[in-house]
């Protein structure tokens, strides 16, 4: 495969591993990797965990600045109701700070994988769940390679220390989809992982292509910001490097409209929980696999569910029995509805539920497991 020239990555085999024991492996990779090439690898997150000699690899290339210097950004002519933001608190300030935001934070672990991501998504570096509803990232996937390895997680511990969702190849873009018609505003942050890079935004609605705008990045600088608002439901948008095709990171990506905070498609006023568990599979104690759904307007499994714990830690000179007990009734009238009434479940995955319930005691474990 093709490799960038610009790579500007001295010490990250060191910077991307989270124990003594992987730092430790990767230099002994090293040692014994050194005469290795770049291109005898599948992807570039593939040398890294190898122990591929970055410096000596870095440290050979001429060195790499932006094209735009003066960090001005600049929008292609566009629709005349389409905002842009530079700063993150500039994008909160105009539209809302409450919105969605997926962090990539739940990253189980550090490694190149397969080009597309979102909920459902269960590789093992994101598991089922892991990623907030309504939102799919995937990569224009150019080289053959990509779809196995097309994303990695990376983080910059010069700038932070949070995970950000990173291509693995040059010449990929980062593709974002959203699956409810209710998102107006998308900001997100932008790095440079191999040189100076100008990267660009661009953003298309029901209508079709709506504009772009796009701010210059420096490697080991500081981090950009790039948000829009538009009077119309977004359907995707494309994050690309328009410099040198060089690899790219995004992060706390925000999504949705300040009139649907929890992105279920009900307005505010409308929604009876406006800020709905829309994660997944339902919350309980136990280990399944029931996807949680809208119940009616608003109204989610999940959203029941809580509903069903408030109730009975809100009890008063009551024993832990008993909250337990009123929890378990509760449920079997809840979960016999969303069989019987709203035809939500099958008859297999109602008796799996029941049974969770009748294992639960209160009180219940507040980071519910996903079942």
């Amino acid at each position: 495969m093709k490799f960038l020239k610009t790579f500007a990555l001295f010490g990250v085999a060191i910077l991307m591993v989270n124990c003594n024991e992987d730092h430790n492996a990767i230099e002994q990779n090293i040692e014994e990797n050194q005469n290795l090439k770049l291109d005898s690898f599948k992807s570039f997150s593939e040398a890294v965990y190898a122990g591929f000699d970055v410096a000596n690899y870095v440290n050979s290339l001429p060195s790499s600045t932006s094209k735009n210097s003066d960090l001005t950004p600049f929008i292609v002519p566009q629709n005349p109701n389409f905002e842009t933001y530079y700063s993150q608190s500039d994008f909160f300030d105009a539209t809302c700070n409450v919105l969605p935001m997926e962090s990539f934070s739940n990253v189980n672990y550090y490694s190149g994988f397969p080009n597309y991501l979102d909920q459902y998504s269960n590789h093992g570096v994101f598991n089922q769940g892991d990623i907030r509803p309504n939102i799919s990232f995937e990569t224009t996937n150019l080289n053959y390679n990509s779809q196995f390895y097309g994303f990695w997680p990376w983080y910059d511990p010069q700038v932070d220390s949070y995970v950000e969702l990173a291509t693995n190849f040059d010449n990929e873009d980062i593709i974002i989809k959203f699956t409810s018609e209710n998102v107006t505003n998308i900001g997100l942050k932008v790095s440079a992982i191999s040189g100076g890079s100008t990267i660009a935004m661009q953003v298309y609605g029901k209508s079709g292509y709506l504009g772009s705008f796009s701010t210059s990045a420096e490697f080991w600088g500081p981090d950009r910001y790039l948000g829009a608002v538009v009077n119309e439901p977004i359907t995707q948008v494309i994050i690309n490097n328009i410099d040198d095709n060089a690899l790219f990171s995004i992060d706390n990506v925000s999504f949705g409209s300040c009139n649907d905070l929890d992105g279920d498609g009900i307005d505010n006023e409308k929604d009876r929980y406006q800020y709905s568990n829309t994660s997944p599979m339902l919350n309980l104690d136990c280990y399944l696999n029931v996807e949680n759904q809208m119940v009616k307007r608003g109204v989610w499994m999940n959203d029941e569910i809580q509903d069903a714990i408030d109730m009975v830690t809100a009890l008063e000179g009551v024993s832990d029995r008993k909250r337990t007990n009123k929890f378990k009734r509760k449920m079997y009238i809840v979960v016999n509805y969303w069989w019987y009434k709203y035809k939500l479940i099958s008859s297999r995955e109602k008796r799996e539920i029941l049974e969770c319930i009748n294992q639960m005691s209160y009180p219940f474990n507040d980071n519910n497991a996903p079942i």
